[in-house]
């Protein structure tokens, strides 16, 4: 009898000590993952946070503004293209210039600049006489107004060709080579000068404004004397 009872004592203290060390590793197992989980979103927060603030410290600094003002303004850097910072200082009390890399396709730094109101929010952003913010909205992108070298190459082309037809002496025209070319909202314009001889025959030299379509087709020219 004393042997039955024994043996039901310690088939109980066997039972009860597998069932709580299953239940441990089962709760160490669910801490570990936890940490995992913890460990990996916090990781993921860093890199955006990094992100963030090497923009809006620069912003601040520049600026003499609070973080939170600077990272709203980085946020609508961001929106129209621009990622990386590697300069800004200012120009006038409502004025900055923003510096950054060159974006694909192009080989000089991005220049823009960046007019604030009295509050330092944005009034506008305006990069090679295009603006790509105004007054709380977008109006382009840095993207939508580049070009690379060949579509410059092919818009100039076009435009002598277009500012030629209007001249009193097509043959007479000297181009001086050197264009303003910019992009907005799939339009082109091309502004550059040229010699050429007038009605009178005599030579005068005119500032040209050519504009056309994505598919350089030419939607407009004018010549004005200077």
């Amino acid at each position: 009898m004393m042997k039955k009872i024994l043996f039901a004592i310690l088939m109980i203290l066997i039972i009860s000590t597998t069932s709580g060390c299953g239940s441990n590793d089962t709760k160490n197992a669910d801490q570990n993952k936890l940490n995992v989980s913890q460990s990996t979103n916090n990781s993921e927060e860093k890199i955006k946070v990094t992100k963030i603030v090497s923009n809006s410290n620069l912003i601040a600094k520049a600026m003499n503004i609070d973080n939170e003002k600077a990272v709203e303004i980085d946020g609508i850097l961001s929106a129209i293209g621009l990622e990386k910072i590697t300069s800004m200082y200012k120009m006038t009390d409502t004025a900055y210039q923003i510096t950054a890399p060159p974006l694909s396709n192009q080989k000089v730094d991005v220049i823009l600049v960046m007019y604030v109101k009295p509050n330092n929010s944005i009034d506008k952003i305006v990069f090679r006489n295009n603006k790509l913010y105004e007054s709380g909205n977008i109006l382009n992108t840095l993207t939508g107004t580049i070009l690379s070298d060949n579509e410059r190459n092919i818009a100039m082309r076009e435009a002598e060709r277009a500012v030629k037809s209007i001249l009193k002496d097509p043959a007479s025209a000297k181009f001086s080579g050197n264009y303003w070319v910019t992009k907005n909202n799939n339009i082109i314009r091309v502004v550059g000068t040229v010699h050429a001889k007038n009605s009178l025959n005599a030579v005068v030299l005119s500032k040209f404004f050519v504009d056309m379509d994505s598919k350089y087709k030419v939607i407009a020219v004018k010549a004005e004397s200077l």
